[in-house]
């Protein structure tokens, strides 16, 4: 007997991930090529790498070929045309087919593909996206989630990679609205945590060491650190800063997508108590989208 199908993925869903799965291997191939010529010391006509070049041009072909579908289904979806297309960065297929593809999922008691209306408030959407915040029990700090070994991750993993290195970095990197508030973002958490912290509550200098090895800790005095705790953990690094800053400029991302999509599909929309405006506040967003905000209420 055939296997039974569990999951059916809509037709966006299915390019993006033969997008994402060609371009991995392509990528492999690549590196190949590169090790060939770096390390091993063959020449750029040599067989192995001639054979390599043409399989990897192949692919490429193939994903220009699924881009140009890709873009084309995305037409189909108003969120796309109306909102991700207008901002530069969000435009490309692979980026917004990403967004779109991986929010969507099948329903089997309906027997239906759904997407943003599976989300009736943004703290279920975020936390979908592993954008939500876990309370330590421990030190009543907020932590982003991370998987516990032994149990299902509450959050799509393809759609939180996706949207903190993805779409992050993409946004950094392009002169837009989100690479400004990146960095507004970043500026306010280095002026409020201008120095790393040790677990154990000592301001602390981090040195970077060889690749692969870590880093070192010093003491403000200049002396190797030593504390009490077992692998210390350094808060507000350039590093941790970075993510903190990429991490609250996406949330922001993904509410002001999450608010446009549902206004799109006919749905109500209503905002946590208590959001403000500011550069904490998710009711932020780019002159391109502000029509779409016009009548969004708070919930009181």
């Amino acid at each position: 007997m055939p296997k039974k199908v569990t999951k059916i993925h809509s037709p966006l869903r299915l390019q993006v991930d033969n997008l994402y799965d060609l371009q991995k291997v392509r990528v492999m191939m690549e590196l190949r090529i590169y090790a060939y010529i770096k390390r091993l010391g063959l020449d750029k006509d040599h067989i192995k790498v001639k054979a390599l070049k043409k399989d990897s041009d192949a692919l490429k072909a193939v994903e220009v070929s699924i881009n140009k579908m890709l873009k084309t289904e995305l037409m189909e979806y108003p969120i796309y045309v109306n909102a991700l297309k207008l901002i530069k960065g969000l435009a490309g297929p692979r980026i917004a087919g990403g967004i779109i593809a991986w929010t969507e999922h099948y329903n089997e008691e309906t027997n239906k593909i759904e997407g943003i209306e599976r989300f009736d408030n943004i703290s279920k959407y975020w936390k979908y996206c592993g954008l939500d915040v876990v309370i330590d029990k421990n030190t009543g700090e907020g932590h982003a989630p991370k998987k516990v070994r032994g149990e299902k991750a509450m959050w799509n993993s393809k759609l939180r990679m996706h949207l903190l290195f993805k779409v992050g970095e993409q946004m950094i990197k392009t002169d837009n609205y989100f690479q400004k508030l990146y960095r507004d973002i970043k500026k306010h958490y280095v002026n409020i945590h201008p120095n790393p912290i040790c677990d154990c509550g000592n301001i602390v200098t981090v040195t970077s060491s060889k690749a692969g090895q870590g880093y070192k800790i010093f003491n403000l005095d200049g002396e190797k650190h030593k504390c009490g705790v077992v692998k210390p953990r350094i808060k507000y690094t350039k590093g941790h800063i970075h993510n903190m800053a990429r991490r609250r400029m996406i949330k922001i991302l993904v509410a002001d997508i999450w608010i446009i999509w549902r206004k799109l599909e006919g749905f109500s929309v209503t905002l946590p108590y208590g959001m403000k405006e500011g550069i904490h506040s998710e009711l932020i967003y780019p002159p391109e989208w502000a029509h779409f905000f016009k009548e969004v209420k708070r919930n009181e």
